[in-house]
């Protein structure tokens, strides 16, 4: 429940920044981007202690046409147990649409994907289709922001084990030169392992640049 109310916030903040925009152009979709992940934490269902992650991320959009797109994202991390890290990377590909509507002088950007996912936990891989679900507007010449929805269920990691994933995320890009954006984000999620733990990554904070194309 307090994913939804987040998630309602942001999207009313983009309304609201949206109104008073001055470009009516919505983000673009053709653009490469490269983020470190400076700080989160993960906890782990019956152990007291958050674990510290960090690590990096990279994607690439293409559009085509007005409405669509493809995507594609790769991270990885590395959680600090104690005496040894534990690596977590996620591969994603996905294709969809995108929907701009007009607000005045300004436009926000409805999107959504169907995805191919990839994920790996200390060398165990599981993968499945996943969906995300998104907006994104420009409130300012220079700023961009977006809220993005994320799940994907029946991650196959054995025959045995599968795992179910939810989680949101929140955006902001300014362009500090034509084309080129300073990048920030801030996201959470769970992954719920059938018959097992659940494992929330909380709080993480990404740092990267964005160029568009």
């Amino acid at each position: 429940m307090k994913k939804i109310f987040v998630m309602g916030g942001a999207v009313a903040l983009l309304c609201a920044g949206s109104m008073s925009a001055l470009a009516a152009d919505p983000p673009s979709w053709d653009f490469v981007s490269a983020e470190v992940i400076l700080n989160g934490d993960l906890s782990v269902d019956g152990v007291p202690d958050d674990f510290d992650i960090d690590g990096y991320r990279v994607g690439v959009a293409k559009s085509f046409g007005d409405w669509f797109m493809i995507r594609a994202s790769s991270d990885a991390r590395q959680v600090d147990v104690g005496p040894v890290d534990v690596d977590l990377g996620a591969q994603q590909a996905g294709i969809g649409g995108h929907f701009p509507v007009a607000l005045g002088a300004a436009t926000l950007d409805f999107w959504g994907s169907v995805n191919y996912e990839r994920v790996t936990f200390d060398g165990v891989v599981g993968d499945g289709p996943g969906i995300d679900l998104g907006v994104r507007a420009r409130v300012m010449p220079a700023l961009d922001i977006g809220a993005t929805w994320k799940a994907f269920g029946d991650l196959e990691f054995t025959d045995t084990v599968d795992a179910d994933y939810t989680g949101y995320e929140l955006n902001a890009a300014y362009m500090v030169m034509p084309d080129v954006s300073i990048l920030g984000s801030f996201s959470t999620y769970e992954l719920d392992i059938d018959g097992g733990d659940t494992l929330d990554y909380e709080n993480v904070f990404g740092l990267g640049v964005r160029f568009d194309y």
